[in-house]
């Protein structure tokens, strides 16, 4: 399926961007879906120095996102698009079957609609931290809310990434220029084994979407092509503006208890005055919206797959409706704790992870490059699941039962419609 996406203004028809704005826009959605910058990393620094920030960071790299991109690039070219299995729910249920679907597609909506809740939190918390009225925060959220679920709804999705990412990145590149690099330093603090996981939670928490690019592979002109153009691209971005957003951030905020949710804005401040973090603020918030604009892009194909893989209802199979219940369920999460959310998604992830990594392995078999990327990965997600808090803990085998709970309904009733 071709994927042709033509922009009108007033009578007029752009039609020969289209080629630039696939490849580009995946490139975009991808970016936004994976990382969205390096808003939210803030919280690294309060569990950890500089120097461990740096090799948790290359660690990550080489353990966990070149694989991730290696194994969603091959689950999209063997699946998505040779069988027309849109995402990782009908990736499961093709591959392992209707029961480990049922089961892993409740834990991916669950940490999709999790993941999706962060954003407009942190986009009220922007505005508040520039001079919004902090009674009014759950309605700058739900602003963004409808402000994206319109950008969805006129499929300017692809136009829209390809302007935010550019509006993202850029004066994260502007400080760069500006910044004292002789500065560079931190207090040195005690490493705490459990603090480096928490430190690492954070960071594979903002590199976790690589497969929120897969529910819209058939949607995709050149997908081959693109995908691994958008993967080698958004591997290499991401890693890169970590390393240099870091050490932009010590070079302002020297002690680890000087980092907070919305430090950038406080340090482009420093480095360039009130113009620079008001700017900043602006791509925090460009960035918050930019990635629920991807991954609610990504989310509605989602509820789709469970139609389609014969698990969800009817109802599914309808954009605008899959859309209007995303809306209502983000609408209530500006009243949930943001730390905890992000703990809550990277659990999530690890589980959903752990099972695509057994898809791969149906598919592909072990290989020189399989067996070392799902080693890795699997490794990673269970050190992202040794939280030691209680509310982390309790949620773990809550989403374990209302798994178990999915299964055992969905089954009851194929068994009772049987007979």
């Amino acid at each position: 399926m071709i994927y042709r996406l033509n922009l009108y203004i007033g009578i007029y028809t752009i039609p020969n961007i289209i080629q630039m704005i696939n490849k580009l826009g995946l490139t975009c959605l991808m970016f936004l879906s994976v990382s969205g910058g390096p808003i939210g990393l803030e919280t690294v620094f309060n569990y950890t120095d500089y120097y461990t920030a740096f090799k948790l960071l290359t660690w990550v790299l080489f353990t966990y996102m070149i694989p991730l991109a290696i194994m969603n690039y091959e689950l999209i070219v063997k699946i998505s698009l040779e069988k027309e299995k849109i995402g990782p729910i009908e990736w499961v249920s093709h591959v392992l079957g209707k029961d480990a679907g049922i089961i892993n597609s409740t834990w991916d909506i669950i940490d999709t609609i999790i993941d999706n809740s962060i954003y407009p939190v942190i986009f009220a918390d922007t505005v508040v931290s520039m001079g919004g009225t902090p009674e009014n925060r759950i309605l700058y959220g739900w602003g963004m809310i409808l402000f994206v679920c319109f950008t969805i709804n006129c499929e300017f999705e692809s136009i829209a990434a390809i302007i935010q990412t550019s509006i993202v990145i850029l004066p994260f590149l502007t400080m760069w220029f500006m910044f004292d690099p002789n500065e560079m330093y931190m207090e040195p603090i005690e490493n705490k084994t459990d603090d480096i996981i928490k430190a690492l939670i954070v960071i594979i928490w903002n590199i976790s979407g690589y497969d929120m690019a897969a529910p819209y592979a058939l949607k995709v002109n050149k997908p081959r092509e693109s995908y691994k153009f958008a993967f080698f691209i958004n591997t290499t971005l991401v890693f890169c503006m970590y390393m240099i957003s870091f050490s932009i951030g010590i070079s302002v905020l020297h002690k680890n208890t000087e980092w907070s949710d919305g430090s950038w804005i406080i340090i482009a401040k420093s480095i360039g005055g009130d113009w620079l973090g008001i700017v900043v603020g602006i791509s925090i918030m460009l960035s918050a919206l930019g990635t629920l604009t991807a991954e609610l892009f990504s989310t509605i194909f989602l509820f789709k797959g469970l139609h389609d893989a014969g698990i969800g209802p009817k109802i599914f199979k309808n954009k605008k409706i899959n859309l209007l219940i995303n809306a209502v369920l983000l609408f209530a999460s500006m009243f949930l704790n943001l730390n905890m959310l992000i703990q809550w998604s990277a659990i999530l992830n690890s589980f959903t992870l752990l099972i695509e990594c057994y898809v791969w392995y149906k598919v592909s078999g072990w290989t020189w490059v399989s067996v070392p990327c799902i080693t890795f990965i699997s490794l990673n997600s269970f050190v992202t699941m040794m939280s030691d808090d209680i509310n982390c803990i309790l949620f773990t085998f809550l989403c374990l039962g209302l798994s178990l709970i999915s299964w055992m309904t969905i089954n009851t009733k194929l068994l009772n419609v049987t007979n």
